[in-house]
């Protein structure tokens, strides 16, 4: 059964910081900058271009969200808004359950928002209509430093969405 089939399947390796090598390692960052997924970029925000953009990160369940990439201008003053969003669907919620407030923010500045899901795509349902829009599937680091490398256009956005969240 399933115990016996588990036991026939090799474990992941591990991180050099845990004993693992430095090929597999190279492997997950691969995996990590193949799965970035830009859903949409409406008014051209991607590549960010910009030194003037403000950062909001939103982590309710306290996650290890490092802020890999800062903003220097509060939300109002800046050309462009970059939202992170470390949210995770709570089971029959009915909803991802991204703060009302964050949900205003994103609304009033739809137009220069590039909003990250590091987690489920369907967190755009709850933005309104932000211009950019782009997934990284997971909290962890290397999906982390993927994701930001992405939005300075530093590696491309080669991901599809497995489902239809628009």
């Amino acid at each position: 059964g399933v115990v016996r089939t588990k036991a026939q399947v090799p474990p992941l390796p591990l991180p050099p910081s845990r004993g693992g090598r430095w090929d597999s390692v190279a492997a997950a960052r691969v995996v990590a900058e193949r799965s970035i997924t830009l859903v949409r970029d409406t008014h051209n925000l991607l590549p960010l271009r910009t030194e003037n953009f403000a950062t909001v990160v939103v982590n309710p369940h306290g996650d290890a969200l490092d802020e890999v990439l800062r903003g220097t201008r509060n939300v109002d003053e800046a050309d462009v808004l970059l939202l992170l969003l470390a949210i995770r669907p709570k089971s029959g919620a009915g909803s991802i359950g991204v703060p009302e407030e964050i949900q205003q923010l994103a609304r009033r500045h739809a137009r220069k928002t590039i909003a990250v899901a590091f987690g489920s795509p369907y967190v755009l349902r709850e933005l309104g209509e932000v211009s950019t829009f782009v997934c990284a599937w997971g909290v962890q680091p290397v999906l982390q430093i993927a994701a930001m490398r992405a939005v300075r256009g530093e590696i491309g956005m080669p991901g599809r969405l497995p489902v239809r969240i628009e």
